[in-house]
């Protein structure tokens, strides 16, 4: 039988670990989408200029790599999407 997300949540037992399957598995799509597709380009963009005052928020984009780092995932993994389905469900 197929696992469903509703299982991959019950196996992790929290709402952060519901949240870092979520955030992987778009992060996923993104990387595999082609080279010129807007959603893969706005991910990439880089604004220039400089920052505001204060702490700067973290971007989508920081936490998405902070956690493949923490589950010591990289870009090519997610260009075999079900390598990395394996992976991401995965603790």
């Amino acid at each position: 039988m197929c696992q469903t997300n509703a299982d991959v949540y019950i196996d992790n037992n929290t709402y952060q670990g519901y949240m870092l399957f979520l955030r992987l598995q778009r992060y996923g799509h993104v990387l595999q989408k082609e080279g010129n597709d807007w959603v893969k380009n706005c991910m990439e963009y880089e604004v220039e200029g400089a920052r505001p005052r204060g702490r700067p928020q973290k971007t989508w984009r920081e936490i998405v790599e902070k956690d493949c780092q923490a589950r010591k995932l990289n870009r090519e993994d997610a260009m075999d999407c079900n390598r990395w389905r394996k992976q991401i469900r995965n603790d």
